[in-house]
């Protein structure tokens, strides 16, 4: 029997008992996602859309199986259209893509119509500050033990310093980043400044150049945005740090970044720009510009999975499948991205933006625009109040959308849920507090601000 008081209300919870639900399972979620298990962070998702099922929050299963059932009947009848075609398709490439895309479901069905009490709040911000203290003092110690700043992993790759460095380095950083994000809203304690510190230390240590310079760069454009001359000089305060703490702790040179630039736009033969010039001949077609080649069927993380090639793992027969289009598209790319001999997510032939468009067709690839950017216009509305609460959440609310979006241009970061989960539910629980600014805060004023519409991201 559930712990939570559920009012009746036309089968609504309060927004109090939401919020007490969301912080468990976000807690959950942390322990799932952080645990030094290769792939088990896939199961957060899930296990949130659980523990809210159990937890009485209906609205918010109501949005997750529209979300879901919307994007999984456009793409079963996009696959219906290439079978009955005659085309090669991959079946168990949609099962994948249940699992993979499920964080994207999840994030679209939330919205931060809660309240969560000051209790919970302050327990909040302290688990979140010891989680990015011991996650870098770990990355700190496993690069001390090895030497390598690609063994920088915390526990999502705890053992990777002592040989075949994973993408768990990736995972930690985008989680730090986000993490400091949420902390720099709400900043109060020592601890926090602390873990604030030590988590960018962490991240510089790190060579996850292409996270590092992003997120520069979003703090320079959401600095160009801030309407108060003060804020602005805040995010570039900041960005000041970073960069000279870019060149003194990070081994990122601007050799590197030139070398980067012209892997991704200078190089005919780059896998990156393969995949991409295919995409958009696959896009010239009435079906896929409308529906897509549905998931799990071009380059997303669930067409990689499922052809057997990705995991270490060796999965049975019927999990395993590559459609037509990965095999005359993409496999070509992939083996271009093995002959260049290098691990760098730069070259990578697969990236979240191209995948939503090419898998999902061009109509539910503008929806998804256009929540991201109703998100951005509401955070931008925020980062305008007069309420210095309200005014940081918003400001470093569309910090993070800007980073998170960049990064999509680079990696499958949409199908990645130990690395964009954590940060996601933080984005909506920070969000939260403006809702009720009293309830978790000492403030001065309260700020109005209006509810989100089901299906705002990120």
């Amino acid at each position: 029997m559930s712990t939570y008081a559920i009012t009746t209300d036309r089968h609504h919870s309060t927004a109090t008992d939401v919020g007490a639900s969301f912080v468990d399972a976000l807690f959950v979620s942390m322990i799932v996602a952080a645990l030094p298990v290769k792939n088990l962070a896939y199961l957060a998702p899930p296990l949130f859309i659980l523990l809210q099922a159990l937890w009485g929050n209906r609205t918010f299963l109501w949005r997750t199986v529209f979300w879901g059932s919307l994007i999984f009947c456009v793409s079963a009848l996009s696959i219906t259209i290439d079978t009955m075609a005659g085309r090669v398709v991959n079946p168990p490439g949609m099962l994948w893509g249940a699992l993979t895309y499920a964080t994207l479901v999840v994030i679209l069905a939330l919205r931060p119509d809660f309240s969560i009490t000051t209790e919970r709040w302050k327990s909040l911000r302290c688990v979140v500050s010891w989680f990015v203290i011991i996650q870098s003092l770990l990355g700190v110690l496993q690069f001390l033990a090895s030497g390598d700043q690609d063994a920088v992993c915390g526990t999502f790759g705890l053992f990777d310093f002592l040989g075949g460095v994973t993408i768990a380095q990736v995972y930690l950083t985008f989680n730090l980043f986000g993490m400091i994000m949420f902390l720099m809203a709400d900043k109060r304690t020592r601890l926090d400044y602390f873990a604030i510190v030590i988590g960018l230390m962490a991240c510089l240590l790190a060579h996850s150049g292409h996270q590092t310079l992003f997120f520069i760069a979003a703090l320079a454009f959401v600095g160009m945005l801030q309407m108060r001359l003060r804020d602005t000089l805040k995010l570039g305060a900041v960005m000041a740090v970073l960069v000279t703490l870019m060149f003194s702790v990070s081994s990122i040179t601007s050799g590197d970044m030139n070398e980067w630039q012209r892997k991704l736009l200078r190089e005919d033969d780059s896998p990156k720009r393969i995949v991409t010039i295919s995409a958009l001949q696959l896009m010239t077609g009435p079906k896929n510009l409308l529906l897509g080649t549905a998931i799990g069927q071009y380059a997303s993380r669930a067409a990689l999975m499922s052809s057997g090639g990705y995991l270490s793992a060796d999965l049975p027969t019927m999990l395993k499948g590559e459609s037509q289009y990965f095999r005359q598209f993409v496999l070509p790319a992939l083996y271009e991205f093995e002959d260049h001999g290098e691990g760098s997510a730069i070259s990578q032939p697969s990236y979240s933006v191209m995948n939503l468009i090419v898998e999902l067709g061009l109509p539910l690839a503008l929806v998804l625009c256009f929540v991201l950017a109703y998100n951005f216009y509401r955070n931008w509305q925020l980062a305008r109040s007069d309420d210095p609460h309200a005014r940081a959440v918003g400001m470093w609310a569309n910090v993070g959308l800007v980073f998170f979006v960049a990064c999509s241009f680079i990696e499958n970061y949409v199908e990645f849920p130990q690395a964009i989960f954590l940060p996601a539910l933080l984005y909506f629980a920070a969000l939260s507090t403006t809702n009720s600014p009293t309830e978790n805060r000492t403030t001065q004023s309260p700020v109005s601000v209006p509810r989100l519409r089901p299906g705002r991201t990120r």
